[in-house]
């Protein structure tokens, strides 16, 4: 519309029997349409509080483009269309501006944005200069606006496009990381208290006569180990409330030895200086895992947990005097056991080795990304 009365369509065609309002519905619509791109601007570069200056701007300058038009309707001098050219150039400023922050921001959408308002500017330019007698295109002067803005149309629909297929792919990878984070959850469920119930039936397999009241009440605290076990994984979706992982893996082998009788020999006080809790969960589970293996199918009465720090790596030795087991570090079973482990080696980047001795070994090797001191 804009178009339409600059050039006199509107004039010939939509308001003939209202000269008046053909010169003034210039003005009018210029500064509606300057409205509606900034808004579009902010809207679509995602504008927000957080981005004081560039919020700021857009708050208050876009509504002084109502106040403006109000006032196109009732003067239309000289003066007016003075305003106009200045209010014009400082949004066309102010949405190019725009675009540019988003683009090197990162925003991939922003390129469409960036390139059509490029392209209006060409346009602009050639328009002065035919204006100013610059350059001179005779019968094609009035379609170069009209191309201009056809041509910036086309480029900002890729542009609104391409912002519709950058959401749907961050929607999957949101889909991708929930459904991430629910396989973490079982697996931890599975690696945590799945050990803790194991540890109860180990203990009640040991018990030789009918269970008296300090059997049950043992029991009870079994189990009362287990809620404990829930209580934890809970913890670990809130990292910033949960213990070290060396803290939960020691108070795991108390429980065996006050529970199941399990001699313990253990040395995990470098674990906490090497490992960032992100990691050391990890490796926390696939011990308590391995070891919950251990005790329902190898008779284990002693184990023994140690770890040690090297100048790029750490290792993790797990033994026991259980029944020789062979397993070749690499393959799974039938369970999910194996398989979590085998998971958790591969997020930690570790390597590990079963060595059936006289007493079953698992080392497992870890390279040291980060070390905290």
């Amino acid at each position: 519309f804009v178009l339409f009365g600059l050039h006199g369509f509107g004039a010939q065609y939509l308001w003939p029997n209202s000269p008046v309002w053909n010169v003034r519905s210039v003005l009018f619509l210029c500064f509606l349409s300057v409205f509606w791109a900034l808004w579009f601007s902010s809207s679509f570069n995602q504008v927000s509080r957080s981005h004081r200056f560039l919020w700021n701007s857009y708050v208050y300058w876009s509504p002084l483009a109502w106040i403006l038009a109000v006032a196109a309707l009732l003067r239309d001098d000289a003066w007016m269309w003075i305003l106009a050219e200045v209010y014009l150039f400082c949004s066309y400023l102010l949405i190019y501006g725009t675009g540019l922050w988003s683009l090197f921001r990162g925003k991939r959408q922003a390129r469409f944005f960036v390139i059509g308002w490029s392209v209006f500017l060409v346009f602009l330019v050639l328009e002065a200069f035919m204006v100013a007698d610059i350059v001179s295109f005779e019968n094609y002067s009035y379609q170069y606006l009209w191309f201009a803005s056809l041509t910036e149309l086309i480029v900002l629909s890729l542009a609104l496009a391409d912002r519709f297929n950058i959401l749907k792919t961050e929607n999957q990878q949101a889909q991708r990381e929930i459904l991430d984070q629910r396989k973490r959850i079982a697996r931890d469920l599975h690696d945590s208290i799945g050990s803790e119930i194991s540890s109860v039936i180990v203990g009640l397999q040991r018990v030789p006569e009918p269970i008296t009241r300090q059997m049950a009440g043992d029991l009870a605290l079994r189990l009362q180990t287990v809620l404990e076990s829930i209580r934890d994984v809970v913890k670990h979706i809130y990292l910033d409330r949960a213990e070290h992982p060396e803290v939960e893996l020691n108070q795991f082998l108390d429980r065996l030895y006050s529970h199941a009788g399990i001699r313990i020999d253990r040395k995990l006080d470098a674990m906490a200086r090497t490992l960032e809790p992100g990691r050391a969960i990890h490796l926390n589970r696939i011990v308590k895992e391995w070891v919950s293996n251990m005790l329902r199918h190898n008779s284990v009465q002693w184990l023994g947990v140690e770890f040690r720090r090297r100048r790029h790596r750490c290792t993790l030795f797990v033994q026991d005097d259980g029944r020789q087991f062979r397993w070749d570090g690499k393959s799974d079973g039938p369970g999910l056991g194996l398989r979590n482990i085998l998971y958790r080696l591969k997020v930690l980047r570790a390597r590990a080795r079963f060595i059936p001795t006289r007493k079953n070994l698992l080392v497992i090797s870890i390279p040291l990304v980060e070390t905290y001191e």
